[in-house]
């Protein structure tokens, strides 16, 4: 941690602009303790980590959120600096003792206080929400920052997507992760997400330098605009990926649909076009989409009679009894059901628009047969390709 108390009851904090010689003076003439905890610190400066204070070897204390570590003591530093830089009075570190919590950085900010959490390390639902639940009883506005050690880009637009990151997805408006970077002094921003698999997306990154974000910007951040033709590249390459894997460890969803196309004697690499579509609000579903959309297109249109109608509530239903049998998995979300909805009707709405359904007052209406018939991969190339962009030049579909 950055911050003590002395003897006296005296706060300090260290900043990053403090002398070595200064501190060392101040070592040996205070004893330093813990805000919210009362108990004893050591004030370390040496050379390989950044300097900080620490309790001593085996002594838990109520206030930590997570464990101390390069990238988050110099994140909560440059955070500290950034909000002085925006004429702001900053709190590193303050304790609050009605909730025995404390925050990264505190703000007395009119109309509402603000807490910012700059978190780097693994997060689980119930301490998410017992922070945030703790902030929001004092009339607190808690801003989550992701820190830099979390983003992780394994290509062109693809990056690792983990629960704490699903947690502290902003989700009012578009929604979007923020990262902050204090090696680099930047924020950056993944937007316009399309689930890729239980533990990556396709999302675009936008980068704004430290001097150039505004306070404001934490909750509300600028116009953001996407790569829709790379990602559809990209988005493509994968799906030619699905049609050729051989999964030595398949999940237990690949099972299940594997075992429904042998029975029904359909090749699984030659699914439909409109199967593995990019479905913005799938987030919650962490099972591919290639699963997830054959198991839809195969338990609910393969084979049944033309102007039968699909329900989203009777389809959101059994997802969520596969989940409950393990078999899909879903990310942890309070308003699951809510989520998976959403998901399936827009993958219902793509399929209109590509025009398998008809969506109308009573539900969707199955229009066309499901065409599972083996083609080369070339030729299911070209099909996925027409089909793609036939979905993505939907109005709005993807802004």
């Amino acid at each position: 941690m950055l911050t003590a108390v002395n003897e006296s009851g005296r706060r300090f904090s260290l900043q990053g602009e403090e002398r070595l010689e200064t501190l060392k003076k101040l070592r040996d003439k205070h004893r330093f303790y813990c805000e919210a905890c009362g108990k004893p610190l050591i004030l370390k400066l040496g050379q390989k980590v950044a300097w900080h204070f620490a309790h001593k070897p085996n002594m838990s204390c109520h206030g930590e959120n997570e464990p101390e570590s390069i990238v988050h003591l110099e994140g909560k530093r440059a955070l500290y600096h950034w909000l002085n830089a925006q004429g702001e009075f900053p709190i590193l570190e303050k304790y609050i003792p009605d909730i025995k919590q404390r925050a990264d950085l505190f703000l007395h900010h009119h109309p509402k206080a603000i807490a910012i959490e700059y978190q780097c390390s693994n997060l689980t639902p119930q301490r998410f929400m017992e922070r945030t639940a703790g902030y929001l009883s004092l009339d607190i506005r808690p801003i989550w920052i992701l820190g830099e050690n979390r983003l992780k880009n394994y290509g062109s637009y693809i990056y690792r997507w983990h629960l704490t990151e699903e947690l502290l997805l902003n989700r009012k408006g578009k929604p979007y992760a923020l990262f902050f970077s204090a090696t680099s002094n930047r924020f950056i921003i993944l937007h316009h997400f399309w689930p890729l698999a239980s533990s990556t997306v396709v999302a675009d990154r936008t980068e704004i330098p430290a001097e150039e974000f505004h306070l404001h910007d934490l909750w509300q951040p600028p116009l953001l605009s996407h790569d829709l033709p790379q990602k559809a590249q990209i988005w493509l390459q994968q799906k030619s990926k699905w049609r050729t894997r051989k999964s030595e460890h398949p999940s237990r969803l690949e099972r299940y649909v594997l075992a429904i196309c042998k029975k029904r004697g359909l090749p699984f690499e030659s699914f439909p076009a409109y199967i593995g579509l990019p479905i913005p609000e799938a987030l919650p579903i962490a099972s591919p989409p290639f699963l997830w959309q054959a198991w839809l297109i195969l338990q609910f249109i393969h084979g049944r009679p033309l102007g039968s109608i699909l329900h989203v509530d009777a389809i959101t239903k059994s997802v969520l009894t596969l989940a409950d049998r393990k078999l899909m998995v879903l990310r942890d979300n309070s308003k699951r059901r809510e989520a998976v909805s959403a998901a399936i009707e827009r993958y219902l709405s793509a399929l209109h628009n590509i025009g398998i359904v008809a969506k109308t007052k009573a539900g969707y209406v199955i229009m066309r047969e499901v065409a599972w018939t083996s083609q080369n991969l070339a030729d299911h190339q070209r099909e996925d390709e027409v089909v793609l962009y036939k979905w993505l030049a939907e109005k709005n579909a993807f802004c």
